[in-house]
């Protein structure tokens, strides 16, 4: 047994009180403690995979988008995430969780004030669609829009994308399947692009039907629809045999885009399904297709101010198919994680818009920067090849 030493408890007692007295006059210095601000240092701009489309026929002229000139409402400083709540176009997530589930695009609209934000910062603060084109949109009440064709989710499509950019779309696609259906050969060299541009072209019907903008064939709207997406589905092979049918199919949806009606045409289906008549694997090849066009023509700031009709149409239709892909329809769009990547895509897309309109390159590229982001975290928790 150790022999207990007293005059060493001693010591060590006065050793301690020394210590303490010590420390309190240092710490009594009356500066202030200095606190370490948190740096806003986006990283992870990862490979994406995308494939360059053919190039846009010279004679089509983008429509142009011009947002609102609405004060924007203040948001917390977007370079700090921990202060900002997460919420969907200024209405807080915990506020509309099953609101969000049921319907993301009346949440979109929903209660927000129109008009466009300055922030730059996380895609989860506080904001305002900066897409709209529709200046005479009013603040709508704070209610779900379950009903198809609603108000609220028409307005929601005409802040996203104008009726000259829906007609500017449609035209491409049109174009694109008139080359591809010239032969058989044609046919077999661009089955895979036409089911992605008719599933988008499904898209552009779903949203005719109810926009508030004039646009040719709005009233075939649903006929469309229909006749695309069974397009896409028809063309899902090589030779004649996919080949006659599909032809059949595209002849007829030309003459629904050229005002006409065919002879043998069927009712639209009224229980249409839209991650039946547009898959989303193929509505992101399509986003694909537009972030490639991004990387390769707005990559310094001389490239960002020479196409900017193509470059506000490309940011506007990245932000459509990323809120239709957002819908309840798709498997899994209901998990936390999609919400939250699918959003920071929508967010980052108007930002990117916002920037483009306003010719500021540098807030341009943060907001690609959050594209690329969102997109690259949704893909490594998701996968959407198997669709």
């Amino acid at each position: 047994m150790k022999k207990f030493d007293q005059q060493s408890v001693v010591e060590r007692a006065l050793n301690v009180v020394v210590l303490v007295v010590f420390g309190t006059f240092c710490g009594c210095s009356g500066s202030e403690p200095t606190t370490e601000t948190p740096s806003n240092d986006p990283t992870g701009a990862a490979n994406t995979q995308s494939t360059l489309s053919n190039a846009t026929p010279s004679d089509l002229t983008p429509s142009e988008t011009t947002p609102s000139n609405a004060t924007a409402q203040a948001a917390p400083p977007a370079d700090d995430p921990a202060k900002t709540p997460p919420t969907i176009n200024g209405i807080p997530l915990d506020v509309w969780p099953n609101v969000w589930f049921e319907d993301p695009l009346a949440v979109a609209n929903s209660g927000a004030t129109v008009g466009t934000t300055a922030s730059t910062g996380t895609p989860k603060g506080a904001t305002t669609s900066a897409l709209s084109t529709n200046p005479a949109a009013t603040n709508s009440s704070p209610e779900p829009a379950n009903s198809k064709g609603s108000s609220d989710e028409a307005d929601v499509w005409a802040a996203l994308l104008s009726g000259e950019g829906i007609q500017l779309e449609a035209k491409t696609i049109r174009l694109a399947l008139r080359q591809a259906f010239q032969s058989v050969q044609r046919y077999n060299g661009n089955y895979k692009d036409l089911q992605v541009q008719s599933s988008v072209m499904a898209v552009l019907g779903m949203i005719a039907e109810t926009h508030p903008d004039s646009i040719t064939w709005k009233t075939h709207g649903p006929e469309v629809r229909d006749l695309s997406a069974k397009l896409a589905a028809t063309a899902t092979g090589l030779g004649r045999q996919h080949y006659d049918p599909a032809s059949r199919l595209y002849e007829q949806l030309e003459q629904l885009l050229s005002g006409n009606q065919p002879a043998d045409l069927e009712p639209p289906n009224p229980n249409a399904q839209l991650d039946e008549f547009a898959p989303r694997n193929n509505l992101m090849k399509r986003m694909q297709l537009g972030d490639a066009w991004l990387q390769a023509n707005t990559g310094d700031e001389n490239s960002f101010r020479s196409q900017p009709e193509q470059l506000r149409h490309e940011l506007s239709m990245l932000a459509l198919l990323a809120t239709v892909t957002a819908r309840k329809e798709y498997d899994m769009a209901d998990e936390p994680e999609y919400v939250t990547q699918s959003q920071a895509l929508i967010q980052a897309a108007q930002d990117a818009l916002q920037a483009a309109e306003q010719t500021d390159f540098a807030a341009y590229s943060a907001a690609r920067e959050r594209m690329t982001k969102a997109c690259t975290a949704c893909h490594l928790d998701f996968r959407f090849d198997a669709e």
